[in-house]
Order: structure tokens, then sequence, then C-alpha cells
């Protein structure tokens, strides 16, 4: 799963990564706390929508 191949990879929490994409989203990107929950949320189940955002900026 990415999720825990990105833990691995930068030796980072579970509730870390979850903060440090909140915060990303929020504040750099501008977008509302309710998407980008639901964008991490979705991410934490296996999707991968976040990387299609994340490959435009």
């Amino acid at each position: 799963m990415i999720t825990k191949s990105i833990q691995r990879d930068t030796h980072i929490s579970k509730p870390a990564l979850h903060n440090r994409l909140m915060n990303y989203l929020v504040y750099n990107l501008q977008y509302a706390e309710s998407y980008s929950l639901k964008l991490i949320m979705n991410y934490r189940q296996g999707g991968e929508q976040i990387f299609n955002i994340l490959r435009l900026q």
C-alpha cells in the first residue's frame, strides 16, 4: 500500500503523515478543510486521487 511505503521511506507515523498532508492542502493549496479531509481519507483507503492533484502543483 502506498501509505505504508511513504511512511517507511520518510520514517513518519500515519497520524503525522495525515497532519502534514492536511496542512499542505489547506495552507499551501488553499483547499477547504472538508475537501482536504475527503482527499486524505480516500488516500488512506488506497485511493490515488490526491496524487493527481499534487502532480498538478
